[in-house]
């Protein structure tokens, strides 16, 4: 029958009959062996598809948050390790001297154990966690939260980017400013001295007029200063690295003017005028609202604990940077970029506090934020969840998870080894505390083993980035 019959190769142009060759088979892969199960087919949980999804893109942003996030300590352990860590360099009198100043400057600003105060400073720091607060960004944070619609949140983003780079003028040319000291720092005399001359064209100020000037000097004079620069020498050193810091400033510049701040807001404008069929009487209220936020006058916040906290990463504090350690200081700085990264899901707030003259404790508070899901209309109501962590003085750290649905309250405390016997009490303290303001504790748990807070945040970024949505 022809379905039996062998297709066979024809014979080479010699007429010999070449052997077939043996196939070697490794026997960690015998896959005709039948007590051989198949291999378990890997179910997209969301740990296992990070895993995969980082091979395949190792060098992404996520990647490299998640792996800062893994590896960064604790803000209140920076700052304490900031504070104590003065120069092992210098005689003991300098460094008591040292440290005593960063010390007596943080304790002054640290919060009393107060409750108007801690509420205060806690209030303070989320109002100014970002730029965009007012009626007029409440007015477009509800809009894009009930219509749900891409081609706004286009349209937003670019206004908000227009609106920041504006009002963040002043700011840009002193980074602008700052790169080039830095570049001058790491590059021959010969070439520094001329950088220098050139640093001094830049104006400081925010009309169009400086501005103009500004990139024309940087466009015309300093970039292609350094191009010739890069070009004799070949530098590949850290002034390159600030070179690349330079023209990204410089092209931030580019785009802050009023111009393009009116132009996107029109822009916006006239897209929510025909896509939700704005009549006159909101279109005139919403730009009474941005007139009234172009023209305010932007006073500078103060806060005394963050204003020194800035004072000592910064070192601007010529008595304490020589107490001051690199690497505190880094890893302070590094926990609070992390806390401003569109993957931080979570608001993070800060403090030191105070009873009577001792630095009593460091406190720490996570409060999630809502996902695009959880800002739709229709949305089912889902518990608010905080993390708390509490470093106090010579008892220990105390962490806790807490869920807030309405006014019920699901809490797990953490507590230090020495107060597993007291979790009755501890229960009925804090089931008080939360009466006495309203609140209904539904269940807590108090238990000795750590929460580990910085693996709950991972997870959620995980769950957030990766989870799959299985609304219907």
């Amino acid at each position: 029958m022809p379905e039996n019959l062998r297709v066979t190769t024809p014979l080479p142009s010699n007429g010999r009959v070449e052997k077939e060759r043996a196939i070697k088979q490794n026997p960690l892969q015998d896959i005709g062996s039948a007590d051989r199960s198949a291999p378990p087919v890997i179910q997209g949980t969301a740990g296992e598809n990070l895993k995969l999804n980082l091979l395949m893109n190792e060098y992404s942003a996520l990647s490299k948050f998640i792996q800062d996030l893994q590896k960064a300590p604790s803000l209140g352990d920076s700052v304490m390790n900031l504070l104590f860590s003065a120069s092992a360099k210098t005689s003991q009198e300098t460094a008591a001297e040292n440290a005593s100043s960063v010390i007596v400057q943080f304790m002054n600003a640290a919060v009393p154990a107060d409750k108007g105060e801690l509420v205060s400073n806690l209030l303070f720091q989320q109002k100014n966690s970002t730029r965009f607060s007012g009626p007029l960004f409440q007015f477009f944070n509800n809009l894009n939260n009930d219509a749900q619609d891409e081609g706004l949140e286009n349209k937003l983003v670019s206004f908000l980017k227009a609106y920041d780079g504006y009002f963040s003028m002043p700011d840009t040319v002193d980074a602008i400013k700052r790169n080039m000291e830095a570049i001058r720092d790491h590059i021959p005399q010969l070439y520094s001295s001329k950088l220098s001359d050139l640093a001094e064209k830049l104006t400081p100020g925010q009309s169009s007029e400086i501005k103009s000037e500004n990139i024309s000097v940087l466009t015309g004079e300093i970039i292609p200063f350094l191009s010739e620069y890069v070009h004799e020498t070949n530098d590949l050193g850290k002034a390159r690295t600030y070179i690349a810091l330079l023209m990204h400033n410089t092209a931030r510049l580019n785009l802050c003017s009023k111009e393009e701040l009116v132009e996107s807001f029109e822009d916006l404008l006239q897209y929510c005028k025909y896509r939700f069929r704005l009549n006159n009487e909101n279109l005139h209220m919403i730009r009474a609202l941005f007139s009234g936020e172009v023209s305010r006058e932007r006073e500078d916040n103060k806060n005394q604990f963050i204003d020194t906290l800035a004072s000592l990463l910064s070192g601007n504090d010529s008595g304490s940077r020589g107490g001051i350690v690199r690497s505190a200081v880094k890893d302070a700085c590094s926990s609070l970029l992390m806390d401003r990264s569109v993957f931080m899901p979570y608001t993070h707030l800060f403090m030191p506090i105070k009873n009577g003259d001792d630095l009593a404790a460091f406190s720490e508070i996570w409060i999630e934020k809502k996902d695009k899901e959880q800002k739709k209309p229709d949305a089912a109501a889902l518990p608010l969840r905080l993390l708390i962590s509490l470093d106090v003085r010579d008892l220990g750290t105390f962490e806790a998870s807490i869920e807030l649905l309405e006014k019920n309250v699901r809490l797990r405390l953490s507590c230090p080894a020495g107060f597993s016997s007291k979790s009755r009490e501890l229960s009925q303290d804090i089931s008080g505390i939360f009466s006495r303001n309203g609140l209904t504790v539904k269940n807590i748990s108090v238990e000795d083993s750590p929460l580990n807070i910085s693996r709950i945040i991972i997870d959620k970024v995980t769950e957030r980035r990766y989870g799959l949505n299985v609304s219907v």
